[in-house]
């Protein structure tokens, strides 16, 4: 289950440093956790209860504190509405209650409904589930970037921004691309940039170089830096 909002995890330990481990391990718990109802998340987690109308309530660390969370258990999501001392499962007071609130944004959503409504019949954006959700996905971020034209200043730039990161999180769960050979990589910059072998003498002699195209010879840790120096790149590239 993915668990909304780490910052607001990670604000709340630091004004609580009590809560740290047991906070972080309720999180590894409910990142683990396949919950598709009330039922399920029961299997997993014990002090557990229900409140209405829409909230679920986690006791943590031997009920020291509680997780007031809203789960959408379609979409395995969980957003954590707040986190507050235990004083049992109740009704929210009124302090929890402006904490809540402060998290939401202002406006009726019926109206906000019929805008999105609107919006999708000109631009398909949804989350990205399936192959054909993400086919639609980067038809639509080349359209938008033939508009913009490196143009950041644009309206639609934050729009832009927001369907790439939709592609680049299902990429990053859908999509492996083998890493290039180390040695490759070397190759390509020296043609590119025109350097011969021993225009790396500084770095490593010809005969290392040769060895490493050659694939007699891994690059070490230590040519690796160089090299990532040399070439203004990230050493993993070399590695």
């Amino acid at each position: 289950m993915r668990v909304i909002s780490k910052k607001a995890w990670l604000d709340f330990i630091k004004r609580h440093p009590g809560a740290g481990s047991a906070l972080l391990t309720w999180y590894s718990l409910a990142q683990a956790c396949l919950a598709y109802g009330y039922n399920d998340l029961k299997q997993t987690f014990a002090g557990v209860d229900y409140v209405l109308p829409q909230y679920t309530v986690f006791d943590v660390g031997g009920n020291r504190f509680r997780i007031v969370a809203a789960i959408h258990y379609n979409r395995q999501s969980l957003f954590r509405s707040s986190c507050t001392d235990a004083r049992g499962i109740r009704p929210l007071d009124e302090e929890e209650s402006k904490l809540m609130n402060a998290d939401r944004l202002p406006g009726a959503f019926p109206d906000i409904a019929q805008t999105w409504a609107a919006l999708q019949t000109q631009l398909p954006i949804t989350p990205i589930r399936n192959e054909q959700d993400y086919q639609t996905m980067v038809r639509l971020a080349n359209s938008l970037a033939d508009h913009l034209n490196g143009n950041e200043e644009d309206p639609l730039s934050d729009l832009f921004a927001i369907v790439t990161d939709l592609i680049e999180s299902w990429e990053a769960h859908n999509v492996t691309i083998p890493k290039a050979e180390p040695r490759e990589v070397l190759r390509h910059l020296l043609e590119t940039h025109g350097l011969r072998q021993k225009d790396l003498i500084g770095i490593a002699s010809p005969t290392v170089v040769s060895d490493i195209l050659a694939g007699r010879r891994a690059i070490s840790k230590k040519v690796a830096k160089a090299l990532a120096v040399r070439f203004h790149t990230d050493v993993s590239a070399f590695l």
